[in-house]
Parts: structure tokens; C-alpha cells; sequence
């Protein structure tokens, strides 16, 4: 495991420089991963691989959707396990909204506000959740989520704002 994730260190550090060499990274992170049925890999290996495929997915230019589908798959069976990781949910609501998936990333982020120890998580995703239903053509419902998330934290400057509206 120690390889793997050495691996993706430091294809996130060229990411940042080199596209290309970052891409071929993440791909050499899912070969050593192997042809490992998903459903199999441990949780370290579940996350690398899902992180890895949307980033190969990213730097396709949004043209491999082969990469897209078993990140969204791998990013789905990792949150059943571990529900509360917010890089992870982050990214797949990213990934979500890249492959105009608006309505399933709506979804999971209605799923956040509705668990009571992710409140406070869904309030990092408001401006995901109102990019999701504006594209879905839903103004009402991004004004009820918002008027929802500024009661959770109780900041009377925002609840004033949210009520002209």
C-alpha cells in the first residue's frame, strides 16, 4: 500500500504542473491497484482508486467515461463504508456535476442535510447543491436548502439576506 499511495502523492504534487506526467501517474495507481474487482478492495486501495480514475477522467478532458463511471462506482461503495468523509464527498459531487448527474448529486447532498452528524458538512456544499438545482431548474428548492442550512447555523445576517429572497 505504502507504493500506491506514493504513487498518488506524487502524481497529485505534478498535477499541479506537468497534466500529463499527473495523468500517467494515476494510471500507474490503478495498475498497481490491479484488476481487483471493486467490491474486493480494502478501503485504502478503494479511495486511491477512485481518486485516480477521476482524476484520469479530469485530465481526458471529460472524454473517458470509462474513468467517470468506475469513479462514481468506486466513490459509492467507498461512502457506504464510510460515510463521513468529506474529501471524498467533495469529489464525487464534483465528478456528479462533470458528467451531468445533477439530479444523483442533488440527492446526495439532500442525504448529508438529512443525517444529523453531516449538517454541518452539508453547509460546505451549498454552492454544489445550488449549482445542482439551478441546472435541474429548480429556484424554489435552492431557496428552501439555503434558508434550511442558514437556520442550522443560526447567522442572523444570512437569515435576514435569505428572507428577502
Amino acid at each position: 500500500m505504502d507504493k500506491i499511495e506514493s504513487l498518488y502523492e506524487k502524481a497529485e504534487r505534478c498535477n499541479k504542473k506537468d497534466h500529463k506526467l499527473a495523468k500517467s501517474l494515476y494510471e500507474k495507481v490503478v495498475e498497481e491497484i490491479g484488476n481487483k474487482p471493486i467490491h474486493e478492495m480494502d478501503d485504502s486501495e478503494l479511495r486511491f482508486f477512485a481518486l485516480s480514475k477521476m482524476r484520469i477522467f479530469l485530465s481526458s478532458e471529460f472524454r473517458d467515461v470509462d474513468s467517470s463511471e468506475k469513479a462514481i462506482h468506486s466513490f459509492e461503495l467507498y461512502l457506504e463504508r464510510n460515510d463521513n468523509d468529506v474529501e471524498i464527498y467533495g469529489e464525487y459531487i464534483l465528478v456528479l456535476e462533470m458528467t451531468h448527474q445533477y439530479e444523483k448529486a442533488k440527492d446526495v447532498l439532500i442525504s448529508l442535510f438529512t443525517k444529523e452528524s453531516m449538517k454541518e458538512v452539508a453547509l460546505k456544499f451549498l454552492s454544489s447543491y445550488t449549482y445542482c438545482a439551478e441546472k435541474l431548474q429548480s429556484f424554489d428548492e435552492c431557496i428552501n436548502y439555503k434558508k434550511q442550512l442558514i437556520d442550522i447555523t443560526a447567522d442572523p445576517m444570512e437569515k435576514k439576506g435569505c428572507n428577502k429572497n
